[in-house]
């Protein structure tokens, strides 16, 4: 009954087509939005840059009991996440840690054979590309070109592993993260559509893009 009444107030004093306005952009902030990611692409074959961190930090891969120690506040990682996260070591994904006097001051998340596109949603990649996700830097430590470190402690490893092509993505509107790849050398070779509509995410890939990711 108060909803109607404030309704009423709104009609009567700024008219019918006002009131619908605020509704549908009511709709749009809450319900539905889109947003449009970047597919960039690295070849490990070429000269890459080597950007060092500007504080002294050192590399290993996480375990279970890392990830189970970050929180959500500070990390990202609720139970959902952790579980998905645990769930994605079991099945041969590897995480990156950033560590600064022992403490974890970010993560990168490495794929293999497969690209992902949202929680339980991958595509199928050639096994001459890896793919790195979930690219995360404490607050305190960005900045400091963390994110750029992992990137060449990945890339040096799947050099290794006789990977060729290094793949990512990052939401055209992150703009620091975007920076960093374009530092590296990672050039744009596709786009995905995201959509997130009343609770549930949607990925499209354009065809052009999908095709080129998926060659051999």
């Amino acid at each position: 009954m108060k909803f109607l009444e404030k309704a009423s107030d709104v009609i009567s004093e700024e008219g019918i087509t006002s009131f619908f306005r605020k509704v549908l952009k009511f709709i749009a902030l809450n319900l539905v939005r889109i947003r449009r990611v970047n597919i960039y692409e690295l070849n490990l074959e070429d000269s890459v840059r080597r950007i060092l961190p500007q504080v002294k930090i050192s590399f290993r891969l996480a375990e279970v009991t890392d990830i189970e120690s970050m929180d959500e506040e500070n990390y990202g990682y609720n139970s959902e996440a952790k579980k998905y996260s645990v769930e994605r070591l079991k099945k041969g994904d590897e995480c990156v840690l950033a560590l600064y006097n022992g403490k974890i001051a970010g993560y990168m998340w490495i794929m293999k054979g497969y690209m992902e596109l949202s929680q339980f949603k991958h595509i199928r990649v050639p096994k001459n590309r890896a793919y790195i996700y979930n690219g995360f830097v404490l607050k305190e430590f960005r900045g400091k070109r963390i994110l750029n470190a992992m990137d060449t402690f990945v890339i040096e490893k799947l050099r290794k592993e006789d990977k060729k092509y290094l793949v990512t993505t990052v939401a055209q509107d992150n703009k620091s993260p975007v920076k960093a790849r374009d530092r590296m050398g990672f050039k744009k070779v596709g786009e995905i559509i995201a959509f997130k509509a009343l609770g549930y995410q949607y990925s499209y890939v354009p065809k052009k893009s999908l095709d080129y990711i998926t060659k051999e």
